[in-house]
C-alpha cells in the first residue's frame, strides 16, 4: 500500500471517532490524519502528535469548527504552518529557544530538553556529572515540541528526560535537527 492510501486510510478513521490526532508527512507537507500510534508510525515514523485520544474523544461533543479550530492551534503551538492556504502544514524552524539534546558520552544515553540557551543548560548539568556531556543536536522549538518529543520516545524513557539513545533517536535528530552538532 503506497503511502499516500495510506494517509488517505488514516484520515477516513475519523469519522470513527477514535485514535489521536497527527500529522504525517507526505511529498506535499504535513496533512492531519486520526490513527493510532502503530498507523501513524507505519504511515509515517515521524508523524507528530497533535491531541491524544481524551482529546479526540471530546471532539463529537464540540462539533466539527470547533473540534477543527482545537487542532489548528494545537498544530501552531507545536510549530506548523499551514502551507499557502492548502491542506498541507510545514513546520517551522524558526524561535528563540531550542529543543535540544544532550548525550552522556559512553552510556548510550541522552537528555531531551528545552531551553533558550542550550550551552548554557550543558555547563549547569556538567557541573554535577560523573561522565563527560555534549550537545549532540538542537533545534529551534518551544515547550510543546520538547513534551511531543518525549510522548514519542516514552518507550525510551530511562529517567526524567533521560533516554536510551538508540538509532530511533538518533533518526529522528537526523530528520529534524538543522543543528546536528555532533
Amino acid at each position: 500500500m503506497s503511502k499516500a492510501s495510506r494517509t488517505k486510510k488514516a484520515r477516513n478513521t475519523a469519522s470513527a471517532g477514535s485514535g489521536c490526532v497527527y500529522y504525517i508527512h507526505t511529498g506535499e507537507g504535513y496533512v492531519g490524519a486520526v490513527a493510532s500510534r502503530a498507523q501513524a508510525q507505519t504511515i509515517d515514523k515521524h508523524s507528530v502528535l497533535i491531541c491524544d485520544e481524551e482529546e479526540v474523544a471530546r471532539f463529537p461533543e464540540w462539533g466539527n469548527e470547533i473540534a477543527n479550530s482545537y487542532v489548528l492551534n494545537k498544530a501552531v503551538e507545536l510549530g506548523f504552518k499551514r502551507i499557502n492556504g492548502s491542506a498541507f502544514f510545514e513546520r517551522l524552524s524558526t524561535g528563540k529557544a531550542y529543543v535540544y539534546f544532550i548525550e552522556a558520552v559512553g552510556l548510550t544515553r541522552v537528555k531531551i530538553g528545552y531551553s533558550a540557551s542550550p550551552e548554557s543548560r550543558l555547563k549547569q548539568l556538567t557541573t554535577g556529572s560523573p561522565v563527560t556531556l555534549r550537545i549532540h543536536a538542537k533545534m529551534p522549538g518551544n515547550q510543546a515540541m520538547e513534551r511531543e518529543i518525549h510522548s514519542r520516545f516514552s518507550h525510551l524513557k530511562v529517567e526524567n528526560e533521560w533516554f536510551h539513545f538508540t538509532n530511533e533517536i538518533a533518526e529522528y535528530i537526523k530528520k529534524n535537527c538543522a543543528e546536528e552538532v555532533a
